[in-house]
């Protein structure tokens, strides 16, 4: 893969897996219990079954492009404190990464600084979506622990990480931020 797909297909891609994950986890503290689902397409019924069948993929899938946006841009999980981020120190010869593209990782600051809310909010939000990408979709682990927080960090990340893209990486280049927003109506 080129730069060129990688920007005008894979970044595409990968943002709205990400806006999906923000619109399941806003269906998802609509409802107490998995709803009927029926999919359409051209107007016929493809697939039915239960909402999980929808939520739960579009859950994992979202959670791994943030991982994948976060470290293109320059961030992983700490290591050591997995509450915090950590600064990419270098990448393998075949990734596609920021500075490929000319442009400077994105330090840790810069990051937290795109939310206009808490910046420790900020901060466990990237750091946990991380953790879950590495512990709780792409391993099986017993150390995911869920709390009442776990999906307002999930939806706080699913919403920045488009804006961190935006800021620090389209702004820069002089490109307009692709349409990646997909609709979600309560009715």
């Amino acid at each position: 893969m080129d730069k060129d797909e990688y920007l005008h297909k894979v970044l595409p891609h990968r943002m709205m897996a990400i806006d999906t994950l923000k619109v399941v986890l806003q269906y998802l503290s609509t409802i107490t219990t998995p709803q009927p689902l029926e999919i359409l397409l051209n107007g016929k019924t493809r697939v039915q079954g239960l909402s999980t069948a929808w939520t739960n993929p579009a859950i994992e899938s979202g959670i791994m492009h943030c991982r994948a946006c976060l470290e293109f841009l320059g961030l992983q999980l700490n290591s050591q404190n997995p509450t915090r981020l950590r600064e990419r120190k270098n990448s393998r010869h075949d990734d596609i990464v920021i500075e490929d593209f000319e442009l400077p990782r994105v330090p840790i600051e810069g990051a937290i600084s795109c939310y206009s809310g808490n910046r420790d909010d900020a901060e466990a939000a990237l750091s946990y979506v991380l953790f879950l990408a590495n512990k709780g979709v792409a391993h099986n682990t017993t150390q995911i622990q869920s709390s009442n927080n776990s999906p307002d960090l999930l939806l706080i990340a699913a919403m920045g990480i488009p804006v961190l893209l935006e800021k620090h990486f389209y702004k820069p280049l002089g490109l307009p931020t692709p349409q990646y927003k997909i609709t979600y109506s309560e009715q």
